[in-house]
């Protein structure tokens, strides 16, 4: 089980700002993708783990919608990750993770990004893996974030945030 669910109540409420704040996320255990996007994004910048948010459109198979999601650098390149549609895959019992650190060949299939982050520019400064990043157990670990390693940490931090909830994110 996951340590927030995606709003569903208050997807079609555009009044109710909140579900897009990792604050949400992280307190409140709801949040829309956005809101997942950028809990990841704070948590791994406190990690030292340089991440960018990234908003674009998805194709969830029944229909194409706005979508957040971020890219992540391990070493010298950048991976695609979507925490929102994996922990809706975990929700259901699945236990692979098709959207964590994935790269471009094997993301864009479903997620298509807003025009300022597909550009010649973008690219040469973020320039994104050609391959999935496979950890082999070898090299400097601090470069691997494995799928349960991040939830040992999504769940740590959530019971801090729980006791002492932070005043700004």
């Amino acid at each position: 089980m996951s340590i927030c669910t995606y709003d569903y109540a208050n997807l079609n409420n555009d009044a109710y700002k909140l579900k897009h704040s990792a604050y949400a996320a992280i307190i409140d255990h709801t949040a829309v993708c956005q809101g997942y996007a950028l809990l990841l994004y704070r948590m791994l910048l406190e990690c030292g783990v340089e991440c960018r948010l990234i908003s674009g459109l998805a194709d969830n198979g029944t229909q194409i919608g706005n979508h957040a999601w971020n890219i992540v650098k391990l070493g010298d390149q950048w991976y695609n990750v979507d925490v929102t549609w994996d922990d809706a895959r975990q929700d259901k019992g699945m236990s692979a993770r098709p959207y964590f650190l994935k790269c471009e060949t094997n993301f864009d299939t479903d997620h298509f990004r807003d025009n300022e982050f597909n550009t010649a520019a973008f690219h040469e400064a973020y320039p994104m893996a050609e391959a999935d990043y496979i950890h082999d157990g070898s090299g400097d670990f601090d470069l691997a974030l494995a799928t349960a390693d991040l939830t040992l940490l999504l769940r740590h931090v959530a019971q801090i945030s729980a006791i002492d909830a932070p005043e700004v994110w």
